[in-house]
């Protein structure tokens, strides 16, 4: 409201403080230009695959099939958001220019890996459950969603809680810190489940899953060998290392080959499910058309001023 107030009363002529609140506010408004841009980012669930439950990838896709993601970018987060259906954003592109991510006509990404943008595979999620030894959820132990302090995560995540509740039978507990704090815990292996988000700076899948690889502090403690990244980290995956080698060999290809390895890397990833995509974000701007126009914004989210003029 504080950067709604500034727009109109020209204390500040553009404003990246945008929720899904103000979008509905301005709806009409001549005076605001609102610009929104899918950016090279996703956000998602991050497993600790080396917690004694989460590292049964059953138990891992389970919970990944058991959400409607277009609820969260409709009911909860509301500003544009995109429901994922893997990890690479539709901005990542080939070197050709199309993107990993296929859409369809409703603006949806198609589905991939079981996952359908707009429906939760309830019947899959429980079977998978069942399979794990968790029929119907009985016996499932207690687990902890972690998310960062602030009022749209807790939102985010309690309705995360009361899907797994509703199509799992299952309880989860949520745990909320302070960012500094919650990304020490993560890197630190203390957590089960965490809600995370990861941004690359520009629209290359490997700086999209480049978090990952071994030797980044991979906060899922996905790795399949000991690294200094993580000393504490003793528990192997050995489902990493193709992805690792895969993600290597896409570094030294080029052209269409790269296009291919990266695409190969981003499968190893849903097949394994260290974390859990949620939506893509969306680059949000208003801009006070009576005072500035010709702002643009790049792809990364960047914001373009080459052509910007003062009005009048």
């Amino acid at each position: 409201a504080q950067a709604l107030n500034a727009l109109t009363t020209g204390e500040i002529d553009c404003s990246l403080n945008v929720n899904g609140k103000i979008i509905e506010q301005v709806q009409g408004n001549k005076q605001l230009a609102l610009t929104q841009n899918t950016e090279p980012r996703v956000t998602y669930l991050g497993f600790n695959t080396t917690h004694e439950i989460l590292s049964d990838v059953r138990v891992r896709r389970a919970l990944t099939l058991a959400l409607n993601r277009k609820e969260i970018t409709d009911q909860i987060t509301r500003s544009g958001e995109i429901p994922a259906t893997g990890f690479l954003p539709p901005t990542t592109e080939k070197t050709d220019g199309t993107s990993y991510r296929t859409m369809g006509a409703n603006g949806l990404p198609e589905p991939a890996y079981g996952i359908t943008a707009d429906a939760a595979d309830v019947a899959t999620a429980q079977k998978l459950l069942a399979e794990a030894g968790y029929p119907n959820g009985e016996g499932f132990p207690k687990v902890e969603l972690l998310y960062y302090t602030s009022e749209s995560d807790k939102k985010i995540c309690e309705a995360i809680q009361q899907m797994w509740k509703d199509n799992l039978n299952i309880t989860v507990d949520l745990r909320n810190e302070d960012k500094s704090v919650c990304i020490q815990t993560k890197r630190d292996g203390k957590f089960d489940i965490s809600l995370s988000g990861w941004s690359a700076g520009y629209y290359d899948a490997g700086n999209m899953i480049k978090q990952f690889k071994l030797g980044s502090a991979c906060m899922a403690q996905w790795r399949y060998a000991e690294d200094a990244s993580a000393p504490h980290d003793k528990t192997l995956n050995p489902g990493q290392k193709a992805f690792e080698d895969t993600y290597q060999a896409a570094m030294a290809a080029q052209g269409a080959e790269r296009d291919r390895l990266w695409t190969q890397a981003e499968e190893i990833l849903m097949d394994e499910l260290p974390s859990c995509p949620l939506y893509y974000y969306v680059f949000k701007a208003l801009i006070n058309q009576d005072v500035v126009t010709g702002i643009q914004v790049a792809k990364s989210g960047n914001w373009i001023f080459r052509n910007a003029e003062f009005v009048g």
